[in-house]
């Protein structure tokens, strides 16, 4: 018996070590959402008085307000440089109700993530690279598709290119 317990141990870690792939992890997780960002990167993004907006990021504070940050590829003016990220916040930000901001959250659940990350195989070589990432309590989620506006319906991207026009288009309204 003394010797079949040695066996059994390292039998038992073996199959241990070898019942899952080392590069995989799996996660089944509710996350509750706070924070949105979409960054599209191009050279024929909207450009105004020479700067390119290159992002929008959502931000949920509480269940009355969130705030909407408008990225851009440089700062607007001179005296930007000598401003905080607290500051450069507010000059950017709009605010938002955050019924808003939890319709946004809500549609999120509507985009096929598998699809949209594997949607980068279809051979287009220029274009634009659209990445959405959204975040809560520790955990964030990017899907990123290139060129979503090509092909948009056989890549299966078209609740992702739709929520991502909405969410850009937001600071116009």
């Amino acid at each position: 018996m003394k010797k079949i317990v040695p066996f059994l141990i390292l039998l038992f870690i073996f199959k241990l070590c070898y019942s899952q792939n080392s590069n995989e992890y799996k996660i089944e997780k509710n996350i509750k959402i706070t924070f949105i960002k979409l960054e599209i990167n191009s050279s024929v993004v909207y450009v105004k008085n020479g700067k390119k907006r290159i992002g929008i990021s959502l931000n949920r504070q509480n269940d009355s307000i969130s705030y909407l940050w408008k990225h851009y590829d440089k700062k607007d003016t001179i005296g930007d440089s000598n401003l905080n990220y607290k500051e450069l916040f507010f000059k950017n930000s709009i605010e938002i109700p955050t019924s808003e901001f939890d319709m946004i959250a809500s549609k999120l659940k509507e985009i096929d993530i598998e699809k949209v990350n594997n949607s980068a195989n279809s051979g287009i070589m220029d274009g634009t690279q659209y990445s959405l990432a959204f975040s809560g309590y520790g955990y964030e989620i990017t899907v990123s598709a290139h060129t979503p506006e090509l092909n948009t319906n056989e890549r299966g991207l078209k609740q992702y290119l739709n929520l991502c026009q909405q969410i850009w288009n937001l600071p116009e309204r």
